[in-house]
């Protein structure tokens, strides 16, 4: 996998990013527990970066994950 440091702190991220908005739909056709089990799926295939705003389903993307 290729991970990329960012910013002053250099954190490595994945090259990949799991996208959490309406696109995706995260919000509108998962349930909470399913969302939970998605967002364990990714983390543990190494994604550990994941795209969310307030504005992501009116917070509740960034409330879930």
């Amino acid at each position: 996998m290729e991970y990329h440091s960012v910013g002053q702190t250099r954190p490595q991220v994945l090259a990949i990013a799991f996208g959490c908005g309406p696109v995706s739909g995260w919000i509108a056709e998962l349930r909470p527990d399913n969302q939970c089990a998605v967002a364990e799926l990714a983390i543990d295939l190494g994604i550990n970066w994941f795209d969310t705003a307030l504005d992501y389903g009116d917070g509740k993307s960034e409330e879930r994950l």
